[in-house]
């Protein structure tokens, strides 16, 4: 798994979750973020609201780095979801790259990966 390491601002969502994120790179995509840690019932919630402030201030193309996210929780899967609905109620997506082996193989177990466009 070859996970990408992205420049930009990070910021601590808790002791096991970070968010380093940067405008588009000439691609898709409005913002890149690469995720790093566990999506779990602790971080789940300022996950959402980090993504979401980036969604408000009009970023709707999101391309989500998950090879440094080993783990996500059914709230950390909610939360995708709700992210996933909000922009594509803006006319945006939210794309999933390099995915951890043990998160794809939670998404292909609740028949999630469909919702994303995914790649490992």
């Amino acid at each position: 798994m070859n996970s990408i390491k992205i420049q930009g601002h990070v910021e601590r969502i808790c002791d096991y979750l970070a968010i380093r994120s940067r405008k588009g790179m000439g691609g898709e995509a409005d913002l890149e973020l690469e995720i790093e840690g566990k999506i779990d019932a602790d971080s789940a919630d300022g996950f959402q609201k980090h993504v979401m402030r980036a969604i408000h201030a009009g970023s709707t193309r999101l391309l989500l780095h998950m090879g440094r996210t080993d783990y996500i929780s059914s709230m950390g899967i909610g939360a995708l979801l709700l992210l996933r609905r909000t922009v594509e109620e803006k006319g945006g997506w939210i794309a999933l790259a390099e995915v951890h082996p043990r998160v794809m193989e939670i998404l292909r177990v609740m028949c999630l990966e469909k919702f994303f466009l995914c790649s490992e």
